[in-house]
């Protein structure tokens, strides 16, 4: 029987009834569309770092080859085999492999092209990605070791500890730069 409030369903956290129906929990239904969402994450980087890669890796040309391409070549390899299979891979794999790829691809390009190389977009897409499937305080933690890392970053390019050997005007306005 309907309860006492309004017309308003019953909003208390006893899901038997509801799994009885054949609805399922509120939790199930969560964690369904954050797999959804997961698998969609994993896609979409795997397509669009093709061509991010592709330009990263035609840049030999101005700028010779640095290590950090073939840890970007290495990423996306590792990305189109998990959306190949995203859907038989548990989705703790997928998420630690999202999290983990993401910043230390940030961090390398922080590293090897300065402010140039998108790193600091990475940690702010990053930081979100956590906050949606971890939770806030995840989140925040997440951002607290971003702003950590491009600060540890900073400071050694600041105090000469990190010497670049590409011409940074060269790159930025390279062809495959844009």
């Amino acid at each position: 029987a309907p309860s006492q409030n309004d017309g308003r369903e019953d909003v208390s956290t006893d899901h038997s009834s509801a799994v009885a129906l054949g609805r399922r929990p509120p939790e199930q239904l969560l964690d369904d569309v954050r797999r959804r969402l997961l698998n969609a994450i994993v896609v979409v980087v795997a397509v669009v770092a093709i061509p991010n890669v592709a330009g990263s890796v035609s840049r030999t040309t101005q700028i010779g080859f640095q290590p950090v391409m073939a840890f970007q070549v290495g990423s996306v390899a590792v990305f189109l085999v998990l959306a190949a299979f995203r859907r038989r891979l548990p989705y703790r794999v997928l998420a630690a492999a999202v999290f983990v790829l993401i910043p230390a691809n940030a961090f390398a390009a922080l590293m090897a092209f300065g402010l140039i190389g998108h790193g600091v977009l990475m940690i702010v897409v990053w930081a979100t990605v956590v906050a949606i499937f971890s939770g806030l305080r995840w989140g925040m933690a997440a951002t607290l070791v971003g702003v950590v890392g491009m600060a540890a970053i900073g400071f050694g390019v600041v105090s000469e500890r990190i010497v670049w050997t590409v011409d940074m005007n060269g790159y930025a306005v390279a062809s495959s730069s844009w």
